[in-house]
């Protein structure tokens, strides 16, 4: 099967309620956005109910991303995220792993 650039219908499925979104996919297709446009409007612009009830339930955090290739900016993401990713690259890296 022949890519077409276009995410699958599992991805689609997840995303179409989210209202950044929801415009390009009513008219058939997955837009490219780039930093300022995802920074406007948020965090309005990805809310859903999932994650307005995720963050009524402290399950994601809001902080500020590192800014060392653009500007900071507003993200979403899950508690302790950079904690966890540096402790998996920590465990399994072959050089470190060990101390």
């Amino acid at each position: 099967m022949e890519w077409d650039g276009q995410p699958t219908a599992e991805v689609l499925a997840q995303i179409k309620d989210i209202p950044i979104y929801r415009d390009a996919l009513e008219r058939g297709h997955f837009p490219l956005l780039d930093k300022p446009e995802i920074a406007r409007g948020f965090p309005d612009n990805r809310m859903t109910p999932a994650l307005a009830t995720a963050l009524e339930n402290g399950d994601p955090e809001f902080v500020l991303s590192t800014g060392t290739h653009h500007a900071r900016m507003q993200i979403i993401r899950p508690p302790y995220f950079l904690l966890r990713s540096y402790y998996q690259l920590w465990s399994e890296h072959p050089d470190i792993a060990h101390t």
